[in-house]
């Protein structure tokens, strides 16, 4: 915009009317305290467009009814021709509403004629142009803001890489060695070494997430994702910190709340880790609760509220209001010696406010704290809820010293249609357990915790043994620190199954399914065949790190320094999975693996796993990875744990290896091929609805899957049979994608 200051304005005037040509011109030439205007005047709107667009104009005086254009087509036209400059509207009509409207549609201002005098009409362009430009001026101070933010956001996240990529190898090699025969001193040393690096890499985390915030690029996604599911896994991240303190550590979710949601799982899932991990670490003795409930009424079912209650420390009344404040220690001593950077509640509510929520905190000092947080998420209409089971006469008995994980576990096993009775201590649970076989009323289950006071859940066991095994199906709860030997222990006296603590409901879920004939969770990832593995990054000290990893698995390593060689080492030979930087010199890690996915086209190859390692943590850069090619995505530091968890997620989840007797190995491939063949003859029986045929298939399809080594196989059969005998083509329907899915999973060992 030109600088007016010390000149004229250069003013258009677009008006038909000789007389109010006049009028304007001598209003606007009389003024003495300010330079009069630069003006020129048309007459028609054609003539205007024209003038306009061959010379450079401060201000437009335009007059909505003209020969070749009337109303507000003329202002629009004139908008946008030169949408950057300021349009004072004149017309006849006294319309208030007529003049709202086009100020909403851009103009400055708008006079009527009959009002035009000479002081006013000066005052009225002048005040238009300044709110113009002090327009300009704010959006140009915002721009200039935003980019600056932007700036120190980039900054903060090319040092976070460069501080990741050594941090990547300091808490590795800190995780090796203490894998190794160290001293007890020695242990404490890589110990602290390993803590203060996780105190560095949390730090670090926090930063990025504030420097985006304040820049304006965090963003939320917005995917389906499962509640109780979410807050499972989450939990169980948790448990063993909670555990190694003998903390309870228990969740629970509100009948009506909808489980199904759209929304940012992982952001969600940060702010839960931020809570609880708090809560854990500044409670001592008792117990941490996440609950959620709705935080709407009945037509904002979107709308929740999270609280996680602990009975820790407390926070002292005249330290509430700061704890959300970035840096803030609400007791420095406390902190030294808990740990914490000062950082997460501060993020935490900076995401919850983005959810369109509010973060509160409630506490007591020496009686514990309790943190809310309500959130908005959308509902997946597509989610398929799971209904209360309705009570089938059959009773459980639930054996726990705490009340809380009590009162959650009765919740969840009512749900499957129990009856439950509790008790406090391993004795009770005894005596109910006898007292009721003699009674000739049994509990169909009995869930007792291991370490109960006085007695724990085992011993209570062998105490059942001694007077007869029952027929009450024992499942043993244990926590996520429990002793070794206790999974063996539950396998030798012929347990049910057994549950770690936190209890979820799939976990519990897949113990109280008839068909289940195993012990349940264990916790334990699939193992997988001998692997190829590519390999790719530009640092020594990041190559180095991961084979060392991986030494100790069957699993081959071949490396590469750059995206370019990676590409001719994987044409060369074949992989089973890359791993692929994807910050690299000569060719980075993107263009490495479009240039695969393309080959793997081209050539006709199955699509091998790539996982994506980088030392951005911004989802933008797992966006990116994501659109190149790459399957999943890991962010250095990364530890030993999460990179052997990742490949079996990666390879383990579309293989199914399976050890078939040699005697019969020749057999295997016709037998699944006929089984493939079934499934075509399921489908058909579906959509015809020929009971007796899915009964056929599953009949066969359970007598024979064991003898060949596909118990799945048996499994499934049975369940087709019994379906098809009650008439359930849902349960008909579900058992046929789950052996579609089996048989293209299924390979046999080597």
């Amino acid at each position: 915009m030109p600088d007016t200051s010390d000149g004229p304005l250069r003013i258009l005037l677009v008006e038909d009317s000789p007389e109010d040509a006049e009028i304007v011109q001598r209003g606007l030439r009389r003024s003495r305290r300010v330079p009069p205007p630069d003006l020129a005047h048309v007459s028609c709107l054609e003539e205007a467009l024209d003038r306009l667009g061959a010379d450079a104009f401060d201000f437009v005086l335009l007059d909505l009814s003209l020969p070749d254009s009337s109303g507000t087509e003329t202002f629009a036209a004139v908008h946008e021709q030169v949408p950057g400059i300021p349009i004072v509207v004149m017309t006849g009509l006294d319309d208030e509403e007529l003049g709202a409207q086009l100020v909403r549609e851009g103009a400055q201002d708008y006079i009527v004629k009959g009002e035009v005098r000479g002081a006013s009409l000066h005052r009225v362009v002048r005040h238009a142009f300044e709110r113009h430009r002090n327009r300009i001026a704010l959006e140009q101070a915002r721009e200039d803001a935003l980019e600056a933010a932007r700036a120190k956001s980039d900054f903060l996240s090319a040092m976070s890489h460069e501080i990741r990529t050594p941090l990547n190898s300091v808490l590795g090699m800190a995780d090796l060695l203490l894998e190794t025969g160290l001293t007890a001193e020695q242990g404490r040393y890589v110990g602290a070494l390993s803590n203060a690096g996780e105190t560095l890499l949390e730090l670090i985390n926090g930063i990025l997430d504030l420097s985006k915030a304040q820049a304006g690029m965090l963003k939320l996604d917005a995917s389906p994702f499962e509640l109780e599911t979410l807050l499972e896994s989450t939990l169980e991240v948790l448990a063993y910190t909670a555990h190694k303190k003998d903390l309870t550590l228990a969740y629970e979710i509100h009948p009506d709340v909808t489980r199904g949601l759209v929304g940012d799982r992982a952001r969600l899932r940060q702010i839960v880790i931020n809570l609880v991990g708090n809560a854990i670490k500044f409670t001592d003795q008792g117990e941490i609760v996440l609950s959620v409930t709705p935080a709407g009424d009945s037509d904002d079912e979107g709308r929740l509220r999270f609280s996680v209650r602990d009975t820790g420390i407390g926070i002292p009344p005249d330290k509430l209001s700061d704890v959300f404040e970035r840096f803030c220690q609400v007791d420095s001593q406390a902190t030294r010696t808990r740990g914490g950077t000062g950082l997460g509640l501060a993020i935490s509510k900076e995401l919850v406010e983005r959810m369109d929520g509010q973060m509160s905190v409630e506490s007591e000092p020496g009686v514990g704290s309790t943190f809310s947080f309500t959130a908005r998420f959308g509902i997946d209409q597509t989610a398929t809820s799971s209904p209360a089971t309705s009570p089938d006469g059959r009773r459980a008995l639930v054996a726990d010293d705490s009340p809380t994980e009590r009162r959650i576990l009765r919740a969840l096993i009512e749900r499957h249609g129990l009856q439950v009775h509790e008790v406090e201590r391993s004795s009770e649970a005894v005596a109910e357990l006898l007292r009721a076989r003699k009674s000739g009323q049994p509990y169909a289950y009995a869930f007792l915790d291991c370490r109960m006071p006085e007695v724990g859940g085992f011993r209570a066991v062998r105490e059942l043994h001694d007077d007869g095994f029952g027929p009450e199906r024992v499942v043993i709860l244990l926590n996520t620190n429990h002793r070794p030997g206790d999974v063996s222990e539950c396998e030798r006296l012929g347990l049910h199954g057994w549950l770690l603590k936190p209890t979820t409901e799939s976990h519990l879920s897949v113990l109280l399914d008839e068909r289940t004939i195993d012990t349940a969770h264990t916790g334990q990832p699939d193992e997988l065949p001998p692997l190829r593995i590519l390999l790719v990054d530009d640092s020594p000290d990041n190559r180095a790190l991961v084979c060392a990893y991986l030494e100790g698995t069957p699993h081959q390593v071949e490396t590469a320094a750059d995206g370019a060689e990676a590409v001719a080492r994987f044409k060369e030979n074949l992989h089973d999975l890359v791993l692929m930087d994807m910050q690299m010199p000569v060719m980075d890690g993107c263009a490495a693996t479009r240039t695969i996915r393309a080959w793997e086209a081209q050539e006709g190859r199955e699509r091998t796993p790539i996982l994506a390692l980088t030392a951005y943590a911004f989802a933008e850069e797992r966006a990116k990875s994501a659109d190149a090619g790459c399957d999943a995505h890991l962010t250095k530091p990364i530890r030993k744990a999460e990179l052997l968890e990742a490949i079996v997620s990666a390879v383990g989840s579309s293989r199914v290896i399976v050890e078939v007797d040699e005697e019969i190995r020749d057999l295997v491939p016709g037998y699944l091929e006929n089984r493939r063949t079934d499934v075509e003859k399921l489908r058909q029986a579906v959509e015809t609805e020929d009971h007796g045929t899915v009964r056929t298939l599953g009949h066969n399809m359970k007598g024979t899957g064991g003898g060949y080594g596909f118990d799945p196989i048996s499994q499934i059969g049975a369940v087709l049979e019994q379906a098809a005998k009650q008439g359930e083509w849902d349960g008909i329907r579900m058992a046929l994608d789950e052996l579609s899915e089996y048989l293209e999973r299924v390979q046999v060992a080597e």
